[in-house]
């Protein structure tokens, strides 16, 4: 004969089953959502350029949105070959219309020891004045 406590037993070890079932799910669930949130305002084909101890860098930004975006700042960070930071420089870009691409260029910097670079975007704004 079955007591109440082996049943509250059961249904306690059915809801962390279906708990250890779920947590990975939801897990993935919010990697795929924070990724294309992360992915609305992307840089590619981005070229390293250098000419003696000048560096510049050149690449596509492109809006993912279904809006416009505006005052769109584009960072660049120039590296040793060690990997220590040696300079800095960005770029704007006015505007780029809705699911559109708009090419940019950072100023020419004097950094001979720049080896690497990464490009992010810190910030853009739409029209509307988010």
């Amino acid at each position: 004969m079955e007591t109440e406590n082996s049943g509250k037993e059961r249904g306690d070890r059915r809801f962390k089953k279906v708990l250890w079932i779920l947590l990975p799910v939801v897990f993935v669930v919010y990697l795929a959502w924070s990724s294309t949130r992360s992915a609305e305002i992307g840089v590619n084909e981005t070229r390293f350029s250098k000419e003696g101890g000048k560096v510049w860098v050149s690449g596509i930004v492109t809006n993912r949105l279904r809006n416009p975006v505006e005052h769109v700042e584009v960072q660049v960070e120039f590296f040793s070959s060690s990997h220590e930071k040696v300079g800095e420089s960005k770029a704007q870009i006015e505007g780029i219309p809705p699911r559109g691409s708009v090419p940019f260029h950072t100023s020419v910097q004097q950094l001979p020891a720049a080896a690497h670079f990464r490009v992010s975007v810190p910030s853009y704004r739409n029209p509307y004045g988010n």
